[in-house]
């Protein structure tokens, strides 16, 4: 069984804050239209994949 059932799919976003940069790891809720954030991380995730092409 998955282990996010309500979560169609997880998000990063990078900001710089006083020099050091940080990732907002944001998951796409299954039951409405929106983001919610889950985590903010110091380090740049490892299972970042990037250019996907629709």
């Amino acid at each position: 069984m998955p282990k996010h059932t309500e979560t169609h799919y997880f998000l990063y976003y990078s900001k710089m804050i006083n020099g050091k940069k940080y990732w907002a790891n944001v998951k796409m809720h299954n039951h409405y239209k929106g983001e919610v954030l889950y985590t903010i991380e110091s380090k740049e995730p490892e299972d970042i994949i990037r250019d996907i092409k629709k």
